[in-house]
């Protein structure tokens, strides 16, 4: 939520070659779907032909976007449920002989109360239990549980601090970003929506120099996904992460002066983008969740911040428990006030119409824009 235009999205600052990989990542992606969930979703395929008659790419992208979807659906066949990153955890274990992420799991359980432990599990390491799943619940409550997630929201928050500390020193940076990223991504076991942020980190670093736009990373990073596990396209984490990471890329082009307007549109865009995905699981969504997801961004950021920073430290113990009680108050006072409105899941053919709609919009948006 906190990205800006010109933040590390902006990969490079001279137009380059346009390999056209977020089309490649989307067509594959929506194979996936139409072929093995509704073959509704092909009409997908109608705004992405358009934009490739429109730009008169050669023959060549054609032959590859087709090689590309033929890939992946074989794949998908071959393995079916089995994603290679959910290994990658197991297998440094495998490795070190040790698991650092469960002996530090029972390092907190020892130091901390049941409450605050809990909390501290949820927020850093998305470990929901019987302790901590009201706090989830609630959230998921007030629609903005994807601020307790440990997502590419909070990975995010992380690189701009280290780019802000080594702001002069690009390459210790990416180190720094890359190391810490990593290594916060074995605390996770490597959740889908987190691998997003390091994959982009990663290619944004080695292809600096020939890409064209942060889009071109997203697409790459999501193809590589796709092809270390195709199934990871039914992952509703892995949608939304790459749906709104472009809705905000968008709003970023839009080079919006106003900062309170900018995290307004960027919080809305993520709200209707994610809106059938949110249906499909909880069939509810907040009256008040524009309201509370920008409100709740910032606290939540500064929860996370400070969990990061002091969870390690035995000496904070009261600071923990402060932050856990006022986490859960705030919530409830949420609650209280809050209204559900209660929608049935969009039907495939309602979710193609939606879509459809949205992609029109932001071609109209993106032509008067650059047309003024």
């Amino acid at each position: 939520m906190f990205l800006r235009k010109n933040s590390h999205l902006k990969i490079c600052d001279t137009p380059k070659r346009d390999y056209h990989f977020v089309l490649f990542f989307a067509l594959a992606a929506v194979s996936i779907y139409a072929v093995f969930n509704s073959y509704y979703y092909f009409l997908l395929f109608i705004p992405a032909f358009i934009y490739l008659l429109q730009s008169k790419i050669k023959l060549v992208y054609w032959i590859f976007i087709s090689l590309t979807v033929s890939v992946v659906i074989v794949f998908y066949l071959l393995f079916k449920n089995y994603l290679i990153i959910e290994h990658f955890s197991q297998w440094i274990d495998c490795v070190l002989h040790f698991s650092i992420r469960q002996h530090t799991i029972i390092w907190i359980n020892n130091h901390y109360n049941i409450t605050t432990a809990s909390f501290i599990e949820l927020i850093m390491f998305n470990i929901k239990n019987s302790q901590s799943i009201a706090i989830y619940r609630g959230m998921v409550d007030l629609s903005i549980v994807y601020l307790i997630i440990v997502s590419g929201f909070h990975l995010a928050i992380i690189k701009r601090i280290i780019n802000i500390i080594f702001k002069k020193r690009y390459a210790i940076a990416n180190l720094v970003s890359t190391t810490i990223i990593f290594v916060y991504l074995y605390f996770l076991n490597f959740a889908v929506s987190a691998f997003r942020v390091f994959s982009t980190l990663i290619l944004s670093i080695f292809l600096r120099r020939r890409c064209n736009s942060p889009y071109e990373i997203l697409g790459l990073s999501g193809l590589i996904s796709l092809l270390l596990g195709p199934s990871i396209a039914f992952n509703a984490g892995f949608c939304l992460s790459y749906l709104c990471t472009a809705g905000i890329i968008f709003i970023g082009t839009l080079n919006i002066n106003n900062i309170f307007l900018e995290k307004v549109l960027i919080n809305l865009i993520a709200i209707v983008i994610s809106l059938p995905f949110v249906l499909t699981m909880n069939r509810y969504i907040s009256f008040w969740v524009l309201f509370n997801s920008f409100i709740f961004a910032y606290f939540f950021c500064f929860i996370f911040l400070a969990l990061l920073f002091t969870f390690w430290i035995v000496w904070f113990l009261p600071l923990q428990d402060y932050i856990t009680s006022g986490a859960w108050w705030l919530i409830k006072i949420a609650l209280v006030n809050n209204i559900k409105i209660y929608i049935n899941p969009f039907a495939p053919w309602v979710e193609v119409i939606y879509y459809q709609a949205i992609f029109l919009t932001i071609i109209l948006i993106n032509y008067h824009y650059h047309d003024d």
